[in-house]
């Protein structure tokens, strides 16, 4: 499985070389995603690729257009092209990923899209879907964001595009700053974080065991709740 695209422009060769290791393509086998990790947007577009090549009948991957940073907005849709075209059925649209820290969602659309691909003709349910329905699946909704979450340390927001955190008229030129020393950063608007210390205890009384969770705030707030495991609820 090559990690490229051959017909969308993912990224360019100089931009390719700036990416850390760890956001480059891992050539996974798109039969056998590697599902102990978070896919970059460079493994996610392999993975979408392999799957067109693995189930033709099944999908088109296409560009809705393009972030900006010039990356490809990639959706792959699943269906049975035998029994009608997509446009003629009813229409699901999954994504993931909209904020560029909510990588768990990207995890949850590319799953999916494996999901229903190896289990059409072996499931009944998922080959009825699919020959009944058309599925849009964008695992990437925030390509960009999504690489600088996963390859940086930063301050969370939810895209790259420059921005003016101090309001004088210039882009991304004055990041938060640690101003006490203590570890943790100033934001732009002038709020320091709050640290908070959670204690968890657990309480067994008869037959019906419970957690206490404790949350304490440096600034001296306390919250507490008492969690019961029983009832799955809280009193």
């Amino acid at each position: 499985m090559r990690c490229t695209l051959r017909h969308l422009q993912l990224l360019s060769a100089s931009v390719l070389t700036l990416l850390p290791a760890s956001l480059e393509c891992q050539n996974e086998d798109p039969l056998h995603p590697n599902w102990e990790k978070f896919h970059s947007t460079a493994d996610v577009y392999a993975l979408l690729e392999g799957w067109t090549d693995e189930f033709p009948q099944l999908t088109n991957l296409y560009s809705i257009g393009e972030t900006l940073e010039g990356t490809a907005l990639l959706v792959l849709e699943i269906t049975n092209k035998q029994t009608g075209a997509a446009l003629e059925k009813p229409g699901y649209y999954y994504d993931g990923n909209i904020h560029e820290e909510e990588l768990a969602g990207a995890e949850v659309a590319l799953h999916f899209a494996w999901y229903v691909l190896t289990d059409y003709g072996v499931d009944p349910r998922i080959t009825n879907l699919l020959d009944t329905h058309t599925l849009y699946v964008r695992p990437k909704f925030n390509p960009d964001g999504a690489d600088v979450a996963l390859s940086t340390i930063h301050n969370p927001r939810s895209t790259p595009r420059p921005y003016d955190e101090d309001g004088d008229g210039l882009l991304d030129e004055d990041p938060p700053n640690d101003l006490d020393g203590d570890g943790f950063a100033q934001g732009a608007s002038g709020t320091a974080a709050t640290r908070h210390t959670v204690e968890y205890v657990l309480r067994i009384t008869g037959d019906r065991p419970s957690v206490v969770v404790t949350v304490s705030s440096e600034k001296g707030g306390v919250v507490r709740e008492t969690i019961s495991l029983s009832a799955n609820r809280t009193r």
